[in-house]
């Protein structure tokens, strides 16, 4: 439920993350604005493509990575395919539909159609071809990319990882065992950094360019051995082109830096590991109970205080977890669980408390009614003479009392006192004042004996 939030926390801890050092070994060759500008609109006639594989051939560059699909005919193809099988090392991509896609509990994405597949010509000459489909987020960020995709059986690899289990030497399956995968085996995307920030990238048509002007024996403005022993992605970064998505650094990102960075990522060994839900449920149990801990242990100001060094410590622990081990937990959900056990223990202690108090006044209203009992309603006096009393305590009950004792028909008796303080140890005092009060002065004919009886008994 809280699966977009959290989200939104990768994201941010993906930003407070530094950038990590880009492999030296990846050049991004950009089919940008100056390269449409200079060769014409997209797409680009494939000999220009020709072009281009043979210069980086003749510079030395080890691998190269398509990130342009070749899924029609053209003129061009049959000296492309020349140009590619020279070199060698050429892998280019095809696109399946993954709109159909199996429940969470399929291992890997299923399709049963390629949406774009390779020209044959240009499929045979390959070193190796791949799929460059990517998962795109609810909020349309781009944070995953399918480590293979079940085509009707077949296991099918990325692009990105067929060409790094090529550059390593190594066979694919043995190198996937070893990918950390979210749920329908994608990988998490570990960009090292901004598009401006990260890898080496130069011009498509810079590259052609400084060719033509050694050719011509005009000194290049680009020196063509930077691309020497290089793994060299080729892919389109032209403002307002169909390849740019947002990712968690940044809203516009070419998507073959998403290529280059899974790349980086297998060769390098550099991954995101989500925790998991087991983890994930452990983390958020643990919060829980240390805070309900700190609710109840502690008064609600300080248990806030307490909450809050806890949510602190937990999001500090968390984003240093994701920055050094590149391990990926939940953030969002345990400091909301630990704000809402703070705001239910604290609303459990008021209705309790409340609770409480209703049931002291209910048995302080008791103890007035007892307490007023203890006070004369039927005061009798002698004829003419008028008498009226009222009583207000300060709090429920008190200290205050009063007595009227006739004597005779002439002669009548008034106490009145104050027992110092008030609440129910006064009222105490007062109900065992009065009452020793009315036996003595039953007893002594003068108000002098019967108070100091009084004061002994109450004294002693």
């Amino acid at each position: 439920g809280f699966h977009a939030y959290e989200l939104i926390s990768y994201d941010l801890t993906f930003k407070l993350r530094p950038p990590l050092a880009a492999s030296g070994d990846i050049v991004i060759i950009e089919i940008s604005d100056d390269t449409l500008k200079n060769l014409g609109l997209w797409p680009l006639p494939r000999d220009f493509h020709a072009s281009l594989v043979d210069v980086l051939r003749g510079s030395g560059a080890k691998i190269i990575v398509f990130d342009v699909l070749f899924s029609e005919p053209t003129v061009y193809d049959e000296g492309l395919a020349a140009s590619i099988k020279k070199q060698g090392h050429v892998y280019l991509p095809i696109a399946f539909d993954l709109q159909e896609i199996i429940g969470m509990r399929a291992l890997f994405p299923k399709s049963e159609r390629i949406l774009a597949d390779l020209v044959p010509i240009l499929k045979s000459a390959a070193a190796g071809f791949g799929y460059i489909n990517v998962f795109i987020d609810p909020d349309g960020k781009t944070r995953r990319a399918p480590l293979f995709i079940d085509f009707n059986g077949v296991l099918v690899p990325s692009m990105a990882l067929k060409a790094a289990c090529d550059f390593l030497g190594s066979d694919v399956n043995d190198v996937a065992r070893s990918v950390p995968l979210t749920a329908q085996g994608s990988l998490l995307v570990n960009y090292p950094g901004k598009w401006s920030e990260s890898f080496k990238r130069v011009s498509y048509f810079e590259v052609l360019k400084a060719y033509g002007d050694a050719q011509r024996g005009v000194s290049p403005e680009m020196d063509l051995s930077i691309l020497k022993d290089k793994v060299c992605f080729i892919g389109l970064t032209a403002t307002g082109t169909s390849d740019l998505r947002p990712t968690p650094l940044e809203n516009i990102y070419p998507m073959l830096g998403l290529q280059a960075s899974v790349f980086d990522s297998i060769v390098h060994k550099r991954y995101i590991t989500a925790a998991g839900t087991l983890v994930n449920v452990l983390l958020n149990i643990c919060v829980f109970v240390l805070g309900l801990l700190a609710c109840l242990k502690f008064p609600p100001i300080r248990a806030l205080g307490w909450v809050g060094a806890l949510g602190a410590f937990y999001g500090i622990a968390i984003t240093a977890l994701f920055i050094f081990c590149g391990i990926w937990a939940d953030l969002f959900t345990p400091l909301l669980f630990l704000l809402l056990t703070y705001v239910i223990a604290t609303a459990y202690r008021f209705f309790a408390e409340a609770k409480k108090r209703q049931l002291l006044e209910k048995e302080l209203d008791i103890a007035r009614a007892i307490q007023e009992n203890f006070l004369p309603t039927d005061i009798k006096v002698p004829e003419g003479l008028s008498i009226a009393a009222f009583i207000q305590p300060a709090k429920f009950v008190a200290g205050d009392l009063y007595d009227i004792v006739a004597r005779d028909d002439k002669k009548l008796g008034v106490f009145i006192g104050d027992v110092s303080g008030k609440g129910v140890p006064a009222s105490l005092i007062m109900a065992q004042t009065i009452s020793l009060f009315r036996i003595f002065a039953r007893q002594e004919s003068s108000a002098a004996s019967a108070l100091t009886l009084l004061n002994k008994e109450l004294f002693g």
